[in-house]
């Protein structure tokens, strides 16, 4: 039998340095902590986004992968901030949730990442190196990697999983080496799950089964920019709220 994706990640863990050891001044339980001292940027951390509570973790690595290395630059935190605000405005439980952080950064590739000029080969090539610089990767045993792993980390490895929707993220995700993979997996799952199945390119659906999330990745952020050329935030918040208003 192979080896679980959730012991895998488990491992990871266990082995991956943080990226910083100071708590946040916001009440996370352990595992929640190190979850996000794993994966998530201070800075993104710091922009003190209000993201849907059942959507929180998932959303925020969705943001710090998408900011550090599909745009390389952090704007969309200022933008999903406003947005945050605004819904503030309309009702006090109105919040950011996971498609519309999706949503809105499709809208943010044809607005400020100059839309299909965002996938020629240059824009291509620097996204994959920034994805280079920022992975970590461990030392992988041979065998399986989650067998011994204390609670604390078998936690850490079913939060993750838990995350992960779609099975073919999951198998694209079943010998990843680092977080860069990770995190380009959590990317995939949550356009994945906005995305009308026909919407998807079967070449994204491939990709994925061979294991590449770089490629699979640039298939999915083509297809959520053509299909965010006629999507209205207004409309959809105005959805949302009319929901909470009844």
């Amino acid at each position: 039998m192979a080896p679980s994706l959730q012991g895998r990640l488990g491992y990871f863990f266990k082995e991956v340095e943080p990226l910083y050891r100071d708590e946040k001044p916001i009440s996370f339980d352990p595992v929640q902590m190190s979850f996000l001292q794993t994966l998530v940027r201070q800075d993104v951390l710091q922009a003190n986004l209000t993201i849907a509570r059942e959507d929180f973790f998932k959303g925020i690595v969705y943001l710090d992968y998408f900011t550090e290395v599909v745009a390389g630059r952090s704007t969309l935190l200022a933008d999903v901030g406003v947005i945050v605000e605004e819904l503030e405005k309309m009702h006090e439980y109105l919040d950011v949730n996971l498609k519309l952080l999706v949503r809105y950064s499709g809208l943010f590739i044809i607005k400020d990442l100059k839309g299909e000029r965002f996938f020629r080969a240059s824009s291509r090539k620097q996204m994959a190196r920034r994805h280079e610089r920022a992975d970590r990767v461990v030392s992988w045993p041979k065998g399986n990697p989650g067998a011994g792993l204390d609670l604390f980390n078998l936690a850490l490895g079913r939060m993750t999983r838990e995350m992960i929707c779609r099975d073919e993220v999951a198998a694209a995700l079943g010998s990843f080496q680092g977080s860069g993979d990770l995190r380009a997996g959590v990317l995939a799952d949550s356009i994945l799950g906005v995305l009308p199945d026909d919407e998807v390119s079967p070449a994204a659906i491939e990709a994925l089964a061979a294991g590449d999330l770089a490629a699979a990745n640039l298939e999915l952020l083509s297809a959520l920019v053509t299909s965010c050329e006629d999507w209205s935030l207004r409309k959809y918040v105005d959805r949302i709220k009319s929901r909470l208003d009844s």
